[in-house]
């Protein structure tokens, strides 16, 4: 239990709590790094919030900006699909350092920008299904950290779009659908 009156939470601030399984976000936090819960939550399953917080709100047990447009955070146990919902716009660097058991990842076609490192860490990811039809429409700040295997699915017709991406990493695979 986070103390009633915190306002920030720091970098790594839960780095290696290994057997937590909740993370509840009280109504007086305000800042929360984006490395904070990067490192070691090894069992956290999910995230809340309280109704009062004004920045911060919990969706589908993730972390996320108070307009839900944001993913800052999601537990390490999770399904093997993840299927982020509509209305994302953004996900925070670090995200998805935690999910080991995530194995593919469906985007909406709401998302605009991916910041560095959200996916770091995460060795299992194989598969991202990407429904955007404008690869340059989507953002990409920094690095990815993907796998080199990872497999892309992207709509038909729009392989050269995406791989003139500025982002793109050529060991990539990709599939139209």
């Amino acid at each position: 239990m986070l103390p009633q009156g915190l306002e920030e939470i720091g970098d790594l601030a839960f780095g290696d709590c290994k057997s937590l399984q909740t993370i509840h976000i009280g109504e007086k936090i305000k800042k929360i790094s984006s490395i904070a819960f990067s490192r070691g939550l090894l069992s956290l399953r999910e995230y809340s919030v309280s109704p009062q917080n004004t920045f911060y709100a919990a969706s589908d047990k993730m972390l996320m900006t108070k307009d839900k447009k944001t993913i800052l955070a999601v537990p390490s146990l999770t399904d093997s699909i993840f299927y982020i919902q509509d209305g994302i716009e953004n996900i925070n660097g670090w995200a998805f350092s935690n999910t080991q058991n995530i194995k593919e990842i469906v985007f909406p076609k709401t998302l605009k920008e991916i910041n560095s490192m959200a996916f770091s860490e995460n060795k299992s990811l194989k598969v991202i299904q990407c429904p955007i039809e404008n690869a340059t429409q989507l953002k990409i700040k920094g690095k990815l950290q993907l796998n080199k295997d990872c497999t892309w699915y992207i709509p038909s017709g729009k392989k050269s779009l995406y791989e003139q991406c500025d982002w793109w990493n050529k060991s990539w695979h990709i599939i139209e659908f």
